[in-house]
This record gives C-alpha cells, sequence and structure tokens, in this order.
C-alpha cells in the first residue's frame, strides 16, 4: 500500500494534521512564500490519514520541515515513509542534498532523523524584539 505521496497544494486534512502538532498560518505563509519546486508531503497509515510535511527545494538543497505524525499513528514508521517520499521527490526534482529543521527538544524527530543517517549541522534560534 501507498504509505506517501508528494502532492501541492497541501489538503485541507493535512492542515488540520499540522494544527494539531501547533502549525498554524505563520508557517503556511513560509510554504506559500517558497520559491522553487515545492511539495506538501502527506503520510496516511492504518488506511487513515495520519501525516503532514512540508519540502521545497533551493540551490539544489531539499529541505523538510512541518513534519507532524499524529499522535495515534506514531512509532509505526510513518516518519520514515514520509521521509523517504520526500527524498525522492527532491531527487526527481534536481536536488543534490536534504536537510530537514527540528527543534533540539523534539526527541522523537531528532531520532528519526538519526536513524536515517541525519547529521546535526547547526542551530538557530527566534528572537522576539521586546516593545518598548
Amino acid at each position: 500500500r501507498v504509505k506517501a505521496f508528494a502532492i501541492w497544494e497541501p489538503l485541507a486534512i493535512m492542515h488540520e494534521i499540522w494544527a494539531e502538532g501547533g502549525i498554524g498560518p505563520a508557517r503556511y505563509q513560509v510554504m506559500d512564500r517558497a520559491g522553487g519546486p515545492k511539495a506538501a508531503i502527506f503520510g496516511r497509515t492504518d488506511d487513515k490519514p495520519a501525516g503532514a510535511g512540508f519540502c521545497a527545494i533551493h540551490d539544489g538543497i531539499a529541505m523538510v520541515h512541518a513534519l507532524e505524525i499524529r499522535a495515534a499513528h506514531r512509532g509505526k514508521g510513518l516518519g520514515k515513509w514520509m521521509m523517504r517520499r520526500a527524498a525522492i521527490w527532491a531527487q526527481e526534482n534536481g536536488a543534490e542534498w536534504i536537510a530537514a529543521l527540528c527543534v533540539q527538544e523534539n526527541a522523537a524527530a531528532n531520532g528519526l532523523y538519526a536513524s536515517l543517517g541525519f547529521e546535526p549541522v547547526g542551530e538557530y534560534h527566534y528572537r522576539i524584539k521586546p516593545e518598548t
């Protein structure tokens, strides 16, 4: 059975999955603004919609972010299937490298990426300008 699809535009159910994971309009705007090839990665398991992610290519590098698996479907290997689909899509669209964005505190996601051979290459943090 097919586990993951690369599509564009994201389906409504994907927005629901992202919202369950705390991914909202600001992140959707990043996805919409991305230039060049981009794809929403939709994951299914147990014949149910279970995951959503985003991948875009810039300068030969495919960047995956907003990979979210519904709580009821975690631990079933769907994250690996979705990352494989993202990698295949990226290669088909000219990417030579693939990277994933993830916060340090997300142990499950960091474990997934490590199991796929990814290594940390950098860090970033957000700053908020205090109101004066």
